[in-house]
């Protein structure tokens, strides 16, 4: 590997990580404007008694009442989240965090609320991975938050600069932009319609096979008029030439 692409790895590397910063200030913003809550922390490091460690994004603590634990995954624009990033949030972060929580005494009696926050895309398995374990735990709320709701739940808040700073940043991104653009259905072209046989005493028109023309070109019309010597000859009518 060249120089070059050893620094533009770091950039790439530098920037992804400024990115997930700002996007846990974001989704923090949001949830302020958006909602009650009693104290909202960032990168909040919780350990069990194990000695066991999970840092939460952004925690939101809604005395006696909830507290929202919030994963952010500010994901590369246009991006997909790979499958495996949701199911360790699933199996691993929910569970430890969980047990956490279940050994604190005020926060044991407060219903616990896991959100998986990005500005990304997630795919059919990952949501429906989601959905069936929310299903199966009714004790806990289990909740995504993809690319549009983000964009709808920031949208609600009406604050201008939040709503500048995702679409600069996130949505309106030149990589979004650009996969956006990659997964538009491209425009058919209508095929023309096949031309219609038509008669007239003493002349037959025959249309060529429109298959053999370029796309806007007009059929060639050809009329048959017989001869003298009873055979027949080929003319251009006076409609191909238009």
């Amino acid at each position: 590997m060249d120089l070059f692409s050893v620094a533009l790895s770091h950039i790439e590397g530098a920037a992804n990580n400024l990115r997930g910063a700002l996007f846990e200030y974001l989704v923090a913003e949001a949830v302020r404007l958006g909602s009650a809550y009693s104290g909202i922390q960032l990168n909040e490091l919780l350990r069990d008694a194990d000695g066991r460690t999970a840092e939460v994004d952004v925690l939101v603590v809604h005395r006696d009442q909830s507290i929202r634990f919030i994963e952010c995954k500010g994901y590369k624009p246009g991006g997909t989240v790979p499958d495996d990033m949701v199911e360790r949030w699933l199996n691993d972060r929910v569970p430890l965090i969980r047990k956490i929580a279940g050994a604190d005494p005020h926060w044991r009696k407060c219903r616990l609320e896991f959100e998986f926050w990005t500005t990304g895309r997630l795919t059919p398995a990952a949501t429906a991975a989601v959905h069936a374990e929310a299903e199966k735990t009714k004790k806990l709320g289990l909740s995504l938050v993809d690319r549009d709701e983000l964009e709808r739940r920031v949208a609600a808040t009406n604050n201008a600069a939040l709503k500048r700073t995702l679409n600069e940043h996130f949505i309106g991104h030149p990589l979004e932009k650009a996969e956006r653009e990659a997964r538009r259905p491209k425009r058919q072209l209508p095929i023309p319609r096949g031309p219609r046989l038509r008669t007239r005493e003493g002349v037959d028109r025959v249309f060529l096979d429109s298959d053999e023309f370029e796309a806007g070109d007009a059929a060639l019309l050809v009329e048959s008029v017989p001869d003298d010597g009873g055979e027949t000859e080929s003319v251009p009518s006076a409609s191909a030439g238009k």
